[in-house]
């Protein structure tokens, strides 16, 4: 299970779009890592808005691909990610997209992540839009991490889920990783209904062996099932009157 919940409390509709506005301007960052052994492409069906400019990105040309996702949800909100290894130096890297980007609205800001005097991060931000970039060593050449982000205050329609999830379940964070996926969303529902509504619709689209805890710790609530060599394991748990649903899709080869 993912070491560090995320619990967002529920916010009423009519106050989403101020507020998705108001934390747009706010940086997103500082959760990305670099992100060796993730695995190839998800689905091109039910991607994010920003789908278009990930599919357009370059990368150079010794560009080793280990993701790119269009189905990203961070706080309820839709981001995109491509990350990839080079053997090309971090000066070349840096204006490659610096030149990619001034074609864009917004100012490109530059940062030194780690004090060494060179330029490692570029970021880019307008109403509508927010891109980053970053560059880390990695043996003899880099990672690179690109992460973008649509600000515009409509609400967005929300990615396929790595997992299916029962009406009423709102997802506030999805991502592929090493082991396949990891989903955080939230429901109104107990922690106990919550866990049967779950299963029930984990079962009907072919999940099986299905494990629940009882109660243990009180308003906490553990899922295990399996599906073709697959694993979802799941915890619930309840914080500030909704019920953090934390799951981890385990998937052979590591793609949901």
């Amino acid at each position: 299970m993912p070491a560090q919940p995320i619990s967002f409390p529920r916010r009423p509709a009519c106050q989403r779009g101020a507020e998705r506005r108001q934390r747009s301007r706010r940086p997103r960052w500082h959760w990305l890592g670099m992100l060796p052994g993730l695995l190839l492409a998800a689905e091109i069906d039910a991607r994010n808005a920003c789908a278009g400019e990930l599919d357009g990105l370059s990368m150079t040309a010794d560009a080793s691909e280990v993701l790119r996702d269009a189905r990203v949800m961070i706080g309820g909100l839709p981001m995109c990610t491509l990350a990839y290894t080079t053997e090309t130096g971090l000066d070349a890297l840096m204006a490659r997209y610096r030149q990619d980007w001034q074609a864009h609205p917004g100012v490109l800001q530059a940062t030194d992540s780690n004090g060494d005097g060179r330029d490692d991060t570029v970021w880019q931000a307008s109403d509508t839009f927010s891109r980053r970039l970053a560059v880390r060593p990695d043996g003899t050449g880099h990672a690179v991490m690109i992460s973008l982000m649509p600000l515009d205050t409509a609400e967005p329609p929300a990615p396929r889920p790595y997992l299916p999830l029962p009406a009423g379940f709102e997802i506030e964070f999805q991502s592929r990783n090493a082991a396949g996926a990891s989903v955080h969303a939230r429901t109104a529902l107990g922690p106990a209904p919550a866990a049967r509504a779950l299963t029930r619709t984990l079962e009907a689209a072919g999940w099986r062996g299905s494990d629940v805890d009882g109660p243990g710790i009180a308003g906490r609530r553990r899922i295990r099932l399996h599906r073709d060599g697959e694993a979802i394991r799941v915890e619930l748990l309840r914080r500030s009157g909704q019920t953090l649903v934390l799951a981890q899709r385990v998937t052979p080869g590591g793609t949901p």
